[in-house]
């Protein structure tokens, strides 16, 4: 809780990003002369440092076992929504997304690869369909449907039939193209 007069400028700075909670209303940001007001009950910083987990030594050497054991992948798709039995390709797929962005090399040989500017766009059209279709105006337009949230710099077309084989590979009842596409609808 505070009363902050004259370091308005310095509180919301662009590089330094706050999180100013409970203004109830215009009244608590208050011009007085040449003076700027602001009333909040909180204000904190948000920034890699002050957000940052704090792992105890304990935490460290089950972080460290987990990831010398053969089966960290399984276990960590299995730790994923534990209370939704099965879909396990799924949670797979999304643990992938977790992980991407940075290269892993697990020492079980299991190589993750994933760049936050690499996508795939799923096609549903026919196999005969290449890569090639794949121009810069496409990636214009995965980059504006998609916003700030991705930027593609490259973008690969995988066919349904291929995710289909992916996620039926290790499924007990496989799935169908439409339930794929279902599935992957956000």
């Amino acid at each position: 809780k505070g009363i902050y007069m004259d370091e308005i400028k310095a509180l919301i700075n662009h590089k330094r990003h706050r999180l100013i909670v409970n203004i109830s209303d215009l009244h608590n940001f208050r011009d007085l002369g040449n003076r700027t007001v602001l009333i909040a009950n909180n204000v904190s910083l948000l920034n890699k440092e002050a957000n940052a987990p704090s792992y105890s030594i304990d935490d460290l050497k089950n972080i460290k076992k987990i990831a010398e054991r053969d089966d960290a992948f399984d276990l960590l798709s299995n730790s994923l929504a534990p209370s939704i039995y099965g879909h396990s390709w799924i949670k797979k797929a999304v643990i992938l997304l977790m992980l991407s962005g940075v290269e892993k090399n697990l020492k079980n040989g299991t190589h993750l690869r994933g760049s936050t500017s690499d996508a795939m766009e799923v096609d549903d059209t026919p196999a005969a369909q290449t890569a090639d279709s794949l121009t810069p105006e496409r990636i214009e337009a995965f980059n504006s449907l998609f916003g700030q949230h991705m930027r593609a710099n490259r973008l690969d077309l995988i066919s349904i039939a291929d995710v289909e084989d992916v996620i039926n590979r290790g499924a007990h009842s496989p799935y169908s193209a439409a339930d794929i596409l279902l599935l992957l609808e956000v």
